[in-house]
């Protein structure tokens, strides 16, 4: 009778333990990945988020610079993507540039504080920082 207990516990043992290495092994269904575009989208917001909005206009417009061509060159897949998408009637730039502007309005509050900041016809209010 004992050894019938120490074999029917080893059995559950070994029954849970290779049910737990299926599980391990087996993948793991969560949200869905985020879209190449999705994630260059979400590098630029991160980016703009950093940015000082009381520097002057032109270390703002640096910045900005730089988030663009770091994210453009870290996602290459995503920006084929975008000029895929893009009308055909401008410059590749003006299209990346107008569907990129258009996905991060919708999604990102940092973009569109840093777009308002650097918005023409602020300075005829005296809101524009200007290095001069």
């Amino acid at each position: 009778m004992k050894a019938r207990v120490i074999l029917a516990g080893t059995m559950v043992s070994a029954m849970l333990l290779a049910c737990t290495r299926a599980e391990a092994q087996a993948p793991v269904h969560t949200a869905s990945a985020p879209t190449p575009v999705q994630l260059l989208t979400n590098e630029l917001c991160g980016c703009f988020s950093a940015i000082d909005l009381a520097a002057k206009d032109n270390v703002i417009d640096a910045h900005v610079k730089r988030c663009m061509e770091e994210a453009i060159l870290r996602h290459p897949g995503a920006v084929r993507t975008l000029i895929q998408q893009g009308s055909k009637q401008n410059s590749v730039g003006f299209d990346l540039g107008r569907t990129l502007g258009s996905l991060l309005d919708k999604s990102c509050a940092a973009y569109q504080k840093v777009k308002n900041r650097l918005r023409p016809g602020r300075a005829e209010a005296g809101v524009r920082n200007s290095d001069s």
